[in-house]
């Protein structure tokens, strides 16, 4: 009878061990929804997106979900139809937003297919908070108290330090990153300082990490002007020449306008050609907006109408600077990005892999540039020791004082900031006084700082495109980061 009993007893303990992998394969409810939290990201033409979902139980049992997508500064929206059954779960917007998804075994996973206008992507998202509060810690919840670490020492040349043997307070740095954390500044991704020539500071927010690659915005307009530096450096250009001497077949076509004559590409580096394009008037970005959809991008800048005097009227324009690019591109037979890698990046230790290209191969350089964190910082360092990187005079020093001096008031581009080539000037006040600044800025809340008198860069990175709170982050760094250094 023993000989009976014993494998029956093993069976049943066999089936005890293996009830919850059972249940979980064939589907029998252990899935009680997608309530919480997921993210991860959507591949678009190799670039990833990163998206966040958080899905929410209603009184009357039925869910209703939001959707985030930081990269694009999307924020709120809001799945009009959940549902799920067995593993399986479907949610869909009035926008065409649509994920349809299935838990993995382990139920830590959420794969399937992301469908919208960009057509159908396959997706995998994790369980966690990642991509919306700025740090997770082990426990899965909220890190709200921040204390100060030594940046890591990284292959990238960068030498590093610690502010704690300088003498600073460090309590003040501390307590100006618990700012980010407690979300008082909206989507700064990553804040990184870099204090005589040395990394002391190197923090990420939402996920991001040192190796990640972020989106510069405009600040791909400062990078351009680098490269134009190196360029004139190089006497391929220089920004006397007039823009249409390298185009003059325009000046017999019918509704030429004489004054176009008048543009220099100094004029289009300081957005004062005179173009009737601006950013910033609404709708906000249209010049580039149809510019996109345009088979010529050169040919769209070029035939745009001239309204203001050349030279005399600040206005701001990102399109106006692509006839530069294919400039640059025909007189150093190299791409943008190749002629950056070549002369820029890889002198400094950078490889920089991802640029946004339109029709003819144009390189968009008024916006579509992304770097790590740590490289951005590199570029602000650059433009501290004038152009000089390990020694080697990278960008000409008379670039450097050229494009960060002023060449349009701040009166003229009613922002309270000078403008130079492509770079922003304006000074910091610390303790009573009043320190030369500038800083290559883009729209999210993307920005290197350069402060010579003080020795100091920061790069602060950020995804909220839709809000751009330059402002606050402004006064960030000179109200927080600043005293917090000294």
């Amino acid at each position: 009878m023993k000989r009976d009993l014993m494998p029956k007893r093993k069976l049943s303990f066999l089936f005890i061990l293996l009830l919850p992998t059972l249940l979980v394969i064939s589907g029998c409810g252990l899935w009680k929804g997608p309530e919480g939290y997921w993210y991860g990201f959507v591949n678009v033409k190799d670039i990833p997106y990163r998206c966040a979902l958080r899905f929410e139980k209603n009184s009357n049992g039925t869910f209703i979900g939001h959707y985030d997508s930081s990269d694009v500064g999307f924020y709120g929206g809001i799945f009009e139809n959940v549902s799920y059954t067995g593993r399986a779960l479907h949610a869909n917007s009035s926008s065409g937003v649509t994920f349809d998804l299935n838990l993995n075994l382990e139920g830590n996973e959420l794969l399937g297919t992301f469908s919208g206008k960009v057509g159908n992507i396959p997706v995998t998202l994790k369980q966690g908070m990642d991509f919306v509060i700025p740090r997770v810690g082990t426990d899965g919840k909220g890190v709200q108290d921040y204390q100060y670490q030594v940046p890591q020492k990284r292959d990238d040349g960068w030498e590093v330090a610690d502010l704690r043997k300088d003498g600073v307070d460090i309590k003040k740095l501390e307590s100006a990153v618990n700012e980010i954390l407690d979300m008082d500044l909206s989507r700064i991704d990553s804040l990184v300082i870099v204090k005589n020539g040395k990394l002391v500071l190197d923090e990420y927010f939402y996920n991001y990490g040192p190796d990640d690659e972020h989106q510069l915005r405009s600040i791909t307009k400062s990078v351009f002007s680098t490269l134009f530096g190196i360029a004139q450096g190089q006497d391929l250009v220089n920004t006397g020449q007039k823009l249409y001497d390298f185009f003059p077949q325009y000046r017999s076509e019918s509704g030429w306008q004489a004054r176009k004559n008048k543009i220099t590409l100094g004029m289009v580096l300081t957005m004062t050609s005179g173009v009737a394009c601006d950013d910033w008037v609404p709708p906000a970005f249209s010049c580039l907006q149809d510019m996109y959809k345009f088979p010529d991008l050169v040919d769209f800048c070029l035939s745009e109408q001239v309204n203001h005097e050349p030279g005399k009227h600040f206005a701001y324009c990102g399109s106006c600077l692509t006839p530069l690019a294919a400039i640059l591109k025909e007189k150093s037979g190299m791409s943008v990005p190749d002629y950056a890698q070549k002369y820029l990046y890889g002198p400094m230790g950078i490889q920089a892999n991802r640029w946004e290209e339109g029709p003819n191969g144009i390189t968009e350089v008024e916006g579509s540039h992304w770097l790590k964190p740590r490289d951005m910082a590199k570029l602000g360092l650059l433009y501290l020791n004038k152009g000089k990187w390990n020694g080697q005079q990278i960008v000409p020093e008379k670039w450097v004082e050229d494009a960060t001096s002023m060449k349009v008031t701040a009166e003229q581009t009613k922002r309270h900031e000078d403008y130079g080539y492509l770079w922003w000037i304006h000074p910091i006040s610390f303790n009573g006084k009043k320190y030369f600044s500038y800083a290559a800025q883009g729209l999210g809340g993307q920005f290197i700082w350069v402060v010579p008198d003080l020795n100091v860069v920061a790069v602060i990175t950020g995804s909220n495109y839709q809000g751009d709170n330059t402002e606050a982050k402004m006064t960030f760094f000179q109200d927080q980061i600043i005293p917090a250094l000294f």
